[in-house]
Order: C-alpha cells, then structure tokens, then sequence
C-alpha cells in the first residue's frame, strides 16, 4: 500500500470553508501537507510497488525500481559534475521518457530545472543571463546554449540527450583490456574515474552523453534525497504569459499533487493508469499527473498525438483509467465522430480537463461514449500557474461553472475597493492556497489579487465569468466573456473560439474569434443564430472574425494581447480550413 494521505487539517488558523457542505463524500475541505521535497513521493512508491509500471510511452515501459535507479544515477553524476542546491539548469530535451526523468534527477541534486520546449528558444538571451550550469538536450540546443554562455564564470554541464533511446539502451563505461582490469586496485579505478568526472566538469568542450551518467556507483536509495529538504525551495520554471517566467516550489507542486489526488476519492493504489497528453508542450500538467501518479504509485501514460484518431486508438489500446489533457484537446476528440467510430473508451472513470469548462453538450455526449465517465474541469484565474477551481468528480455540476474550491484552496469575490461582494454579484476573484503561494507554510497565506471576474453561488460553486479588460457595463452589472466562450464552444462547426471586446466597458462590443472546423464552416449568420438560441441571447457577439487558429502564449494560454491586435486591424482571409 502507498502511504496514508495527509491527516486532515485542524485547530485555529484555517478559512472558514462554506463550499465544505457541497463537498462530495471522501473530498476533505483542508489537508495538513507534508513537509518533504517531491523527490519523497519516488522514495514511497519504490518501497510500496517497485516492480509496478511507472512510466509508458509507446512500447517501452519503466517500473518504479528502474526510474529510482535512473535517477539515482543521473543525481550522483550531477552532483559530481559540479550541481549544487539553487542553481539553475536548462531542461529541453525531446523524449517523453527523458524528461520526468530528468526532472527527477535536478529536483534530487535540490537544482531548478528551468523546462523549455526545444523547438521554441527564443528566450535564450534571457536564460543565460539568469543565470545556468548545466544544460540538457539534443546537439543544436546545447550547441546554442553553449555559444551563449561562453565565457561566464562557471563552465556548463552539457548533457547531450537524443530522444529516450538512453533509458533501455545504456551505453556502458570504457573499459580497457580485461587483464588490464584484473590487475589493478580497486582504489586505483575509483579514483580514475573520480579523475574522469571531474575532468568533464572543467573542461568546456565536453559534452556529455546521457547514457554515459549511468554508470555511477554511488547509493541510489532514499539516502540521495535533496540535500535541502526546505519545500520552499524552487523547484520548476516555466515560460510566463508575459516577458517574466513562471516559478514553483516544491510545495506548490507537492500540493497540486494531493489536490489532484484528492479531488479523484476513489483512486487506488497501485491500480490506475493515468494518460497524460501534451506532455511536452505542457509541462506543468505533466508534472502535476506524474507526481499524482507516484502519490498513488498508478501507471502514468505519456501520449504525444493529440489528433483525435490516435488519441481514440490509444485509450482503446493502453487502457488508461483516468485521462488528463487540455480542454481543447478532449473537446476535439469527443467532437471528431469518425475519428471514434470503432472505438471503445469505455475504460475511461475519469477525464480531467485543465482550463475553461467544456461545454454541457461536449460533456454529455462524452459520457455517452464512455459509458459514464466523469468528465471535469480543473482550472482558475488567470496569472495563477496551477489549478485553484475543480468541479466535483462525484456530485453535482451547474452547466458552465467552474466549480469548488479544491481542498486547502479558500476564494473570494471583491469590488474595485477591496470589500467582499455578496452572494451571486460578480467580483473581482482573490484565491490563497499553498499551490497559488510558494512560501504558504505553516502560516496562512496572503491572498492573491486576479483580473479574474466570477460569481459565486449559495452553495460556493464559483463561475468565470471573464476578465476585468475584457467585461461590458450593462444593465444588472458587469457582463464577462468566458461564459460566452463556454456556450460559442459548443457550436459543433468550431475547433476553437475565444472572445474579446472591442471598445469601452460601456460602449464596446465583443467581437469572437473562430477557428472553423475542418468538417464544419458554419456562416457568421449560423453562429448569430445558436447565440441567441441560450441564455446569453442578450450578448451575442456584433462581429465574427475567422482565423486558422488562436495565438497562444509559450505556457499554452490564448494570448489575449494579440486577440485584440487582431481584432483591432481587418483581418487577412484563414488560408486553410477556416474559409
């Protein structure tokens, strides 16, 4: 069995919850978090279920004993290479196996991996002068990094890793010939190859094949974990939506993992197999499903095609228990029919979705399919890197709401002065949680101000309903855009649809911005009219503006900025489906 989660919260000092009586059975309002680093959940599933499948991708899989061991062996090399507590390294490498891997192994040696996606390095000028030691990924990443970081004060730890051909191929040590080694001391070996390491460290034209680090021979157990057990240490950063980076702590992370864990009650351990999509172009949602897979010592998936044929083939052929994606993704693939044709998802309990709701209609079809999977939100307010907001796996869900509180998680909605709105008027939307505050300890954290707008009913079910630039002045108060996304999203001629205003909060309009589908290309007049067939049929957008697809931050976010810009110039006709 894995370890017993977290006894629940007690004694002074925490928020009063109202939201706790819409709670479903087996979902607590607050946890007592651990104090330990995330190197803490690999140590637990190895001694719970070391010969249990850990990591899948494509026809190669891993146990936990095997990805200690890797680990293990990447942290020692690190550490020997020089790696110490705080510094930052570069983590962009290709491979679906390689990179849980090697964030593993820099959480471990107690370093920041700062996660980049290898095709996309505009921001190199910027990383360096941040500040790197060592760097992992294919030839030209660290062939540019390199170049760029000539001449600092440290010379870089350059990891070559090409694909995940190094996790079941390792190249081992050179050896030299056999009588050779018969005849010398085994003092005389180790150290020749202490000589060797530190060689490598100071030299810097080396560059340093992955499957070469696997050779150390140092311990690999619990005893490598991170020299600083301080969770508030950084433990990942990310590209921001604007020009400053995303930084976690190995307590936020830790704590989207149990809230992940928690939000699902009847996982069990040992027994679920969790398909994560978009691992690579989203680190975060892989960081906080693979560490809510080590929590329950479950199989962790890792799939790459999102198109909906090879996502439908794949939940068929790996059978994955619970599905994480974006909600773009799952939208496509419940919405492509031929694509489903054939196909059973039926061994899907779960779907957990990270961002905006997924439209009623969406959801409702999509249980259908699956034969009654629980299809649900995770999200929250913009500018907070993890989920705040989940609607219930088990219990009731308004259509459009984004939903409770997760556990340890308090909101509230706020005026233009600061004071708290009643039931049911919208406000400006302040969470606190130990995912949304690096340093939320043992003291209560400080709440966290949004440009979110919600509303907030009497069972403490919250709503999105848009964001303070892009809200209308009308009669009964302000009028958001995000509800209006969730009902546009349904049109089953769109992929995607985003919203944003034109003008003034009192004067403008909301112009919306379409992606056609590729077997659907529903008229403006067509949109018009299922608009007005809901109950946002008083705030249907004045103008429809057609594009091939949403421009999106590196952290995978609609770029509202350049929406606008868009909308603000005449648009040039979509080259492709869009037309």
């Amino acid at each position: 069995m894995v370890p017993p989660l977290p006894p629940p919260a007690t004694g002074s000092g925490t928020d009063p919850v109202p939201w706790a009586s819409s709670y479903p059975p087996g979902v607590p309002a607050a946890y007592q978090l651990p104090e330990v680093t995330l190197p803490r959940l690999l140590d637990d599933a190895l001694r719970d279920a070391p010969d249990h499948p850990a990591l899948v991708a494509g026809d190669r899989a891993l146990d936990h004993r095997t990805v200690h061991r890797l680990v293990g062996s990447l942290t020692a090399s690190l550490r020997t290479l020089g790696v110490e507590v705080g510094d930052r390294v570069l983590v962009a490498v290709e491979g679906r196996l390689s990179l849980p891997l090697v964030l593993l192994a820099v959480w471990q040696a107690g370093a920041l991996p700062v996660v980049r996606d290898p095709a996309a390095l505009e921001d190199l000028d910027e990383l360096v002068a941040g500040g790197l030691v060592a760097v992992f990924g294919p030839r030209r990443v660290v062939r540019d990094v390199a170049e760029t970081v000539e001449g600092g004060e440290r010379d870089l730890v350059r990891v070559l890793v090409e694909g995940d051909r190094w996790v079941a191929e390792p190249t081992p040590r050179r050896r030299g010939p056999r009588s050779w080694w018969r005849t010398r001391r085994a003092g005389q070996a180790e150290a020749s190859r202490s000589e060797d390491a530190s060689r490598s460290a100071v030299d810097p034209g080396r560059i340093i094949a992955i499957d070469t680090m696997l050779g150390s021979r140092r311990a690999t157990s619990a005893s490598l974990a991170v020299e600083a057990r301080d969770p508030d240490l950084l433990a990942l950063e990310v590209p921001g939506p604007g020009a400053r980076p995303l930084q976690l702590s190995h307590r936020q992370l830790l704590a989207a993992a149990f809230q992940s864990r928690l939000w699902v009650p009847d996982v069990q351990a040992a027994q679920e197999r969790v398909l994560v999509v978009e691992p690579l172009r989203d680190v975060r949602l892989l960081a906080s499903a693979w560490l809510m897979g080590l929590l329950s010592a479950a199989t962790v998936i890792l799939g790459e095609d999102t198109s909906p044929p090879a996502l439908a083939a794949q939940i068929e052929a790996d059978e994955p228990t619970l599905l994480i994606a974006t909600g773009r993704v799952v939208r496509r693939l419940l919405r492509d029919e031929p694509a489903l044709r054939g196909r059973s998802l039926a061994c899907l309990r779960v779907v957990l979705t990270v961002g905006r709701p997924l439209p009623p209609e969406v959801v409702a079809a999509g249980e259908r399919r699956t034969r009654g999977a629980r299809i649900r939100a995770l999200g929250g307010p913009s500018g907070v890197v993890l989920p705040t907001l989940g609607q219930p796996v088990y219990g009731r869900v308004p259509p459009g709401a984004t939903g409770l509180p997760l556990t340890a998680t308090a909101v509230r909605l706020v005026d233009d002065q600061g004071v708290e709105v009643a039931v049911g008027v919208v406000g400006r939307l302040e969470v606190r949680g130990p995912q949304v505050d690096p340093g939320a300890g043992g003291a209560r954290p400080p709440w966290r101000a949004t440009s979110t707008l919600g509303v907030i009913d009497d069972a403490g079910v919250t709503t999105i309903v848009g964001e303070v630039d892009d809200a209308l002045h009308r009669a009964g108060g302000l009028v958001g855009r995000a509800a209006m996304e969730v009902a546009r999203g349904g049109h089953a001629g769109l992929e995607d649809a985003a919203v944003v205003r034109q003008g003034d909060a009192t004067t403008g309009t909301w112009v919306a911005v379409i992606v056609r589908s590729r077997r659907g290309r529903p008229t403006d007049e067509e949109l018009r009219a299922h608009c007005l067939d809901g109950p946002l049929a008083d705030h249907t957008p004045g103008t429809f503006v057609a594009v091939d697809r949403l421009p999106r931050t590196a952290a995978g976010t609609i770029d509202r900025p350049a929406l606008r810009s868009r909308v603000a110039t005449p648009p040039s006709p979509p080259t492709g489906r869009g037309r």
